[in-house]
């Protein structure tokens, strides 16, 4: 079970500049939650195989190397269909965000991106995850 607590759980973050992935992390740690990181998308993945259950959220960036943002949502949605991905790019186009949503990200965040966007953002995401389950559950109740 996902620790959902807004403050708490632990963010997976998958950033390939060392600088930003610094920030993102202490933003994160800033804001109470525990952060695995990762540099590309090939190393985010086996992070996440080796950690499944315990991640609340992934934070991802849309351009790394190896294997890009877009290849490793898709990888994601395959093992998780619910975890929460929120997209981080400095390519913000229309057309990357469109795509990154229909592949099943929960948000996207421009950079550069400040502490307060960034807690929105995941507060948001978790409880549209934590409701989205509640909802599964009612349902799977026999009446």
């Amino acid at each position: 079970m996902r620790n959902i607590k807004n403050g708490s759980g632990t963010i997976l973050l998958g950033e390939d500049e060392l600088e930003v992935r610094s920030y993102l992390e202490m933003a994160l740690r800033c804001q109470g939650y525990s952060v695995e990181t990762a540099q590309d998308g090939e190393e985010l993945l086996s992070c996440l195989q080796n950690n499944l259950g315990t991640i609340s959220a992934v934070l991802l960036d849309l351009v790394m190397p190896r294997k890009d943002g877009l290849e490793t949502l898709k990888e994601i949605r395959r093992i998780d269909k619910n975890l929460p991905i929120i997209i981080v790019s400095g390519a913000s186009s229309p057309l990357n965000v469109v795509e990154a949503m229909k592949n099943g990200a929960t948000d996207f965040l421009g950079k550069p991106i400040s502490p307060e966007d960034l807690q929105q953002a995941i507060k948001s995401a978790l409880e549209k995850t934590s409701a989205a389950s509640a909802a599964a559950i009612t349902q799977e109740k026999p009446a």
